[in-house]
This record gives structure tokens, C-alpha cells and sequence, in this order.
């Protein structure tokens, strides 16, 4: 990393802050130095947390549909909107937070959204009606949601090298900690103190996060060499950078002139896939269970079966994905390969055991892509940019996840089969998958050609 003499502040001297320590440091402390270390895995600890904040309460939005209700005197179609709404705002607020992010850093960026988040669900626990929820709930809390998720996802990268995939791959179980957590926490804290005195318990738990964000200080999981311009290993093509003007002023210069960018714009394409499959079954598998039979309680088992083995395979994700001879990129591809089937298969099955199985198995699969994905763009990109493509894949996964499930709805509605649903995900995650090989096929022809140039180079130096 270049000397912090040529920043107002440098990376240790925040450290330093932080900690309230004075003094001089050993190798292991100055920026650059500390990677895979204990620091780290506070990040991790922080990032977890946040993450299990903001998922949970957003997970948790229907304990609080009959109360409002009740109040209100609102339809439970609009209050249902005010919570995906909130999903909507902090997935499709990623590039806007990824510059955020850029100017701001890490720990600034998730320490001014946990306020912000606190300040939105406070103010909607003075709602009056659905406009008022939706400001507060949806639009504010949904910003400062999105100004701690991003930050939260892409800080451990820099503090972690041989260990990546891993600290990400706990980080991102969080969502599921979340959810188990914060639903039964909610329904007592609802039954006790009434939604609004929920709401202002939960805004305090979104202030509790500016202690988590004043960890995420930069780590050093990323060299420059001497002319300054980033370096990252495992690429040999990452410093021929392409002009695209036009592109520059949507996502920026840096992103726009990576010459990865061709094998990028097809792994958004088959994530945007992937995530529009994805939520359909935890909206209408229930349902198509029912239809054949199933009792509701199994049915609805079948979807804490899926977020289960959820987490379990984003742990083992993270684990693989770390060993050298495993790429990220075909991990993802087999993964999710194999999810296919079992969604063609749920629309034919009637056994409760079948369903269960194939839940497992749908469940851990799908796990498995998304703990990779951050490292696949790690590999694909580098640390440095991070930030702005994750906050560009993450507003696209927005509108899908939105997409999805009316998607399927509106089909099931026209065919009239609940078990079509099904059908509609094994689509959209075929579709997926040859996103995904072809994203493979690219980056291996573009490494090949990056190695040929250089072996050329080196011919002709001689």
C-alpha cells in the first residue's frame, strides 16, 4: 500500500483511533499488514452482525402485517408492498452506495446508514398511515439498509487472502442468523409492547450497527505496484485496460475499462437468472405442495428446510472456494447445474420425503452460488472494484427478486397448475446455467490469450 504520509489520514492512524492506542505498531499493524489475522475476523464479526440486523428485521415485516392492520385499516396488499418495497430500495440502491463507498469508505458509509436506517424505522413507528410507513419504512430504512449491506459484504475482502471465500461465506450466513432471531424476538416484543413500541426497539438495534461500522477499517489484502496502478493475483490480463467512454459515465471509468468486463456482463446475466429462480420456490413451493396433498404445516417446514441447508452450503462454499484448485466460476456453474433438476421435479412429486429431500438439496446448491459469487469477482476483477460491481450486481438481483415471484404468479394463474411455479424457476435457472458456461468458456479463451501475449512480450524483450 502507498505511505499514509500521502493522505490526510492514513489506514493505520483510523486503526489507531479506533482502538484508542498510541504508540508505535509491529509489522502485522501497519496498513497492508494485517490480512487473515485477528483484526480480520473482528471485520467479520462486524460485518456479521450488521447483516443480521438488516435481514432480520426485513425478514421480519410480517409479524407486523395484522397489527398495522388493525391500526391503520389498510389492505394487506399495499402493507405487503411497503416490505418488498424496502427490499427494492437497498438492493437497487447499490450503485449509488458503491460510489458512496468509493469516496467515502467502508466504515463512514455503514456507520451514516445504520443512522439513517435507525431515523427510518423510528419515524415509521409514528405512522399514521401507509404513506408515512412507506417514507419511513420502506425509502429511509431501505437507503440506510443499502448504505450497510454493500460495505458490510465488500470490506472483508480487503482484510483476508488465503481465507476469502470463508470469512465471506460466514458474513453472508448472517441473513439466515437474522431471520431466526429477530422473527421470534419481533413477535414478542409486538405482543408486549405493541408494533410501534416494536418498531422503536428495532431502530435501536439499527444504531447499535455504528458500533460494528466503526470496525470495518481498510485491510490490506491489495498491493499497488510502483506506478501506482493496482495489482491482484491469478490474472494475467487485469492491467490491459479497454476505453469505453459511453459506459464510463453509467458505471463508472475504472469498471467500464476492465478488459474482464465481457466475462462480468455474463456472470450478471446469469446471476440476474439465478435470482429471479431463486425466490420462487420460497414464495410458491407452499402452495404447490399443498395442491398435492401435503399438509400446511409440512409445507411450510419445507421452507425453513431450504434456508437450513441455505446456510449450510454457503459455509461449505466459502470453504471450497478457497483451496487454490477450485474456481469460483465453475463452482457456481456446477452448483447450480445441479439445482436445475430438482426444479423441474418439484412439479411432479406428491411424497412429503421427496419434497423434503429436494429441498435439502435446492437449498444447499443454491447456497453454494451465492458465497461464491463475491469471489468470483474478487478473481474476475480484483478487490479495487469490488465495490462498484457488486453494487451494480446487487441492484440487477434487486429487480429479478422483485420480478420473480409475480412472474410465476401470473402463469400459475393462467394455466391454473400451482405446480407450474416450479417449472417457470427450472427455466429461468437453465438459463442461468448457459449464462454461466459461457462466462467460463470466455475467461478461460481470455487467459489463454493473456499468457500467449505475455510469453510474446517476453520473446521479443530477449
Amino acid at each position: 500500500m502507498g505511505s499514509g504520509a500521502d493522505s490526510p489520514k492514513s489506514d493505520l492512524e483510523e486503526r489507531m483511533d479506533l482502538l484508542g492506542g498510541e504508540g508505535s505498531v509491529g509489522e502485522d499493524d501497519k496498513p497492508g499488514g494485517h490480512v487473515d489475522g485477528g483484526w480480520g475476523w473482528l471485520v467479520v464479526a462486524a460485518s456479521f452482525g450488521v447483516i443480521c440486523v438488516l435481514d432480520g428485521i426485513g425478514y421480519s415485516f410480517g409479524v407486523f402485517l395484522e397489527p398495522l392492520i388493525a391500526d391503520l385499516g389498510v389492505g394487506r396488499g399495499a402493507l405487503s408492498m411497503a416490505g418488498s418495497l424496502q427490499s427494492g430500495v437497498y438492493s437497487l440502491s447499490g450503485p449509488v452506495v458503491a460510489m458512496v463507498v468509493s469516496r467515502w469508505g467502508e466504515r463512514k458509509a455503514c456507520m451514516v446508514g445504520s443512522v439513517l436506517s435507525a431515523v427510518g424505522v423510528l419515524g415509521a413507528s409514528y405512522a399514521v398511515g401507509i404513506k408515512t410507513l412507506i417514507l419511513g419504512y420502506s425509502v429511509v430504512t431501505g437507503l440506510g439498509f443499502g448504505l450497510m449491506y454493500l460495505p458490510s459484504i465488500v470490506i472483508v475482502s480487503q482484510h483476508f487472502t488465503t481465507r476469502r471465500a470463508l470469512a465471506t461465506g460466514i458474513v453472508l450466513c448472517a441473513a439466515g442468523a437474522g431471520t431466526f432471531l429477530f422473527a421470534p424476538l419481533t413477535e414478542q416484543l409486538v405482543e408486549q409492547m405493541g408494533w410501534r413500541g416494536a418498531m422503536r426497539v428495532l431502530a435501536v438495534a439499527c444504531l447499535g450497527c455504528v458500533v460494528c461500522g466503526s470496525a470495518m477499517v481498510p485491510g490490506g489484502a491489495v498491493t499497488e505496484g510502483v506506478d501506482g496502478d493496482t495489482e491482484f493475483e491469478g490474472r494475467t490480463d487485469c492491467t490491459r485496460k479497454v476505453e469505453r467512454k459511453f459506459l464510463a459515465r453509467i458505471i463508472g471509468s475504472e469498471l467500464s475499462s476492465s478488459p474482464a468486463l465481457p466475462v462480468l456482463s455474463l456472470l450478471m446475466m446469469g446471476d440476474c437468472m439465478s435470482a429471479l429462480s431463486l425466490y420462487i420456490p420460497y414464495t410458491h413451493l407452499p402452495p404447490a405442495a399443498t395442491a398435492v396433498g401435503i399438509s400446511p404445516a409440512n409445507a411450510a417446514f419445507l421452507i425453513s428446510t431450504l434456508g437450513v441447508t441455505n446456510t449450510l452450503g454457503r459455509l461449505v462454499s466459502g470453504w471450497l472456494t478457497d483451496k487454490p484448485c477450485i474456481n469460483p466460476m465453475i463452482l457456481i456453474t456446477v452448483s447450480l447445474t445441479a439445482a436445475v433438476p430438482t426444479l423441474y421435479l418439484f412439479s411432479v412429486i406428491s411424497s412429503y420425503w421427496m419434497f423434503l429431500t429436494l429441498s435439502c438439496m435446492f437449498g444447499f446448491l443454491t447456497g453454494m452460488w451465492v458465497s461464491a459469487i463475491p469471489s468470483a469477482l474478487v478473481n474476475l476483477i480484483g478487490v479495487p472494484l469490488l465495490a462498484p460491481a457488486f453494487g451494480l450486481l446487487t441492484a440487477f438481483r434487486g429487480v429479478m427478486i422483485l420480478s420473480g415471484p409475480p412472474l410465476a404468479g401470473m402463469v400459475v394463474d393462467v394455466v391454473g397448475v400451482k405446480g407450474v411455479a416450479m417449472v417457470v424457476s427450472g427455466v429461468a435457472m437453465s438459463v442461468a446455467c448457459v449464462f454461466f458456461i459461457l462466462s467460463v468458456l470466455v475467461d478461460r479463451r481470455k487467459e489463454r490469450r493473456g499468457e500467449y501475449e505475455d510469453r510474446r512480450g517476453e520473446y521479443e524483450a530477449l
